[in-house]
């Protein structure tokens, strides 16, 4: 998938705005990414990337919530539905 280097910047800027207003890093990537390469992101998937703030559980110890954020996007966009 290749998102031009505007709207990339965009994404960026949405996911700063969106932290700023209070979200953690995972569920500000997950909403502004989503609303780049899904066109929108229902309340049940922002829900999702809640626990993965702060690391897994808000540990800080584990891996980063914005990654866990971007391998569930992985999943959204390419995921497959049947086996």
């Amino acid at each position: 998938m290749n998102v031009p280097a505007e709207k990339r910047i965009a994404t960026t800027e949405h996911a700063k705005a969106l932290m700023a207003a209070g979200y953690h890093c995972s569920e500000a990537f997950f909403m502004a990414v989503g609303d780049t390469l899904l066109d929108s992101v229902d309340e049940g998937m922002i829900r999702m990337t809640t626990g993965l703030g702060g690391g897994v559980g808000g540990s800080h110890r584990e891996m980063c919530g914005a990654l866990s954020a971007a391998l569930l996007m992985i999943g959204a966009v390419y995921g497959r539905v049947d086996a």
